[in-house]
Order: C-alpha cells, then structure tokens, then sequence
C-alpha cells in the first residue's frame, strides 16, 4: 500500500531541493564577488604610487638649488626614471644624469628620495646665468624664460608599471618658484 501523503512528500522534497540550490547559487555568486573584491584588492596594492615635490632649498641663501623629491607610498620597492626635458627661451637644454632620464632612482618602500640641482648649472648650458634672467624677465617671456616638461616614469619589484603623462612647469624669476601649467590646451 503506498501512503496517501506520498505525492506531498515529492513536493515537500522538490520544494526543499529548490531552495537548497538556491542557497547554493547565492553562496557561490557570493564567494565569487568577494574574490573578485580580493582580487581587485591586490591589484590596487600592487599599482605602483609615486609622488614628486620640487621646492628651492630654505637653507641655500642664494636661492639656487632645488630639490627634487620622489616620495614611495607602497609597500614595494620602485625604480623610477625622471626627465625634466628643460628649455630656456624654448631651446632645449642637454641636462645628463638623475634629472634627464639616463639615471635610475631606487626609492624604498614608505621614503622619499631627495635630489638636488642648481639653476645655475640649467642655465650655464646655454651661457645664461640668474640675474641675467632675471634682468630679462617681463610679462611677455616669463613663462618661456625657464621651462621644465617633466615626465617621470617607475615600475615597481614585481613589475608593475606606470607613467605620468608630460607636465609643464616654469621658473617665476621674480618669485623664484617653480610653477605647474594646471591646464593645457586642448
């Protein structure tokens, strides 16, 4: 004799069944979106991050060197390349070494290096000196006196990359700061 409940009992445990794999679905589309979460995770902490600063000295009375900071804020150690592609007057400047992009900066991990530079020496490439610049120095020409297009490019110990695009800075020779161009032409 079968049991006059038995056709419940098949949609007692067909109802049961739908809802277990429902719970099922749900758990996994779950676990997948908090792996994906990790994953992304990981992927912003592995970007390398670099900051720069440019500031002349406090200490150099005469207002002649500047210093360049990269600051590291990861956990990995970045090499980093800085060109600053000077131009006096529009004509490029030859500037070798740690600011013309033929050397490497290691930064470490939560530093900041620090370089420095004379104006001087930027100037003497093309036989100008600072008070004959600043002698020269008008509405018209400030912004073209000294330029600065800087671009500084890093990678990080487990490969990862990046790259600031171009960044046009000038020389106020009255104020004696360097000055970021915020905008650009379209």
């Amino acid at each position: 004799y079968l049991c006059s409940s038995y056709p419940f009992l098949d949609i007692g445990q067909l109802i049961i069944l739908a809802i277990t794999l429902v719970f099922i679905i749900a758990y996994v589309w779950d676990t997948h979106r908090i792996a994906n979460a990790t994953e992304e995770k990981w992927e912003q902490e592995l970007k390398p991050k670099l900051q720069y600063g440019i500031i002349l000295d406090p200490n150099d009375p005469q207002r002649n060197r500047v210093l360049f900071r990269l600051i590291n804020t990861t956990d990995y150690m970045i090499e980093a390349k800085v060109n600053c592609n000077f131009k006096i007057y529009g004509e490029p400047v030859a500037f070798p070494g740690a600011y013309g992009g033929t050397e490497t900066w290691d930064i470490f991990p939560h530093q900041m290096s620090q370089g420095h530079f004379s104006i001087n020496a930027v100037l003497d490439k093309k036989g100008k000196n600072r008070d004959q610049m600043i002698e020269e120095r008008s509405g018209t020409n400030a912004n073209q006196q000294l330029t600065m297009d800087l671009e500084i490019t890093f990678k990080n110990e487990v490969g990862r990359s990046g790259a600031y695009p171009s960044r046009r800075h000038n020389f106020d020779f009255e104020r004696l700061v360097w000055i970021p161009e915020l905008t650009r032409p379209d």
